[in-house]
């Protein structure tokens, strides 16, 4: 009967002993899940604030190309308005030296005539 109790208090000791580790262990696992998930929201919100970045930049980046196009082509086009404009005098410039020409040669033309006269 005493033997009987005895066994009966030794496997109690062990059942609450395991229940202690049991729960120690569930202790554990609920403390690595959360530092877990902790760490899963941690990179959740870096890398929705790395993919934030990355559109700010994009977009920067965009905004800049765009206008340094824009600066391109208003500089091209400022080339050819001038290259259009020298063009233009140079015809006129060139309008008038022939102009220049003919006169010079009709008058060399009429010295000749009166040489010959």
């Amino acid at each position: 009967h005493t033997m009987m109790g005895e066994f009966l208090k030794a496997i109690t000791e062990q059942l609450g002993q395991l229940a202690d580790k049991n729960d120690g262990n569930r202790k554990i696992l609920q403390e690595e899940l959360q530092a877990l998930k902790n760490q899963f929201n941690q990179q959740d919100s870096d890398i929705k604030l790395l993919f934030g970045e990355m559109e700010r930049k994009t977009e920067s980046l965009g905004r800049q190309l765009e206008q340094a196009l824009k600066g391109k082509i208003d500089e091209k086009t400022d080339e050819l308005s001038k290259l259009l404009q020298d063009i233009l005098s140079e015809e006129q410039e060139g309008e008038s030296k022939h102009e220049d020409l003919r006169k010079q040669l009709n008058e060399l033309l009429q010295c000749n005539d009166d040489v010959m006269e």
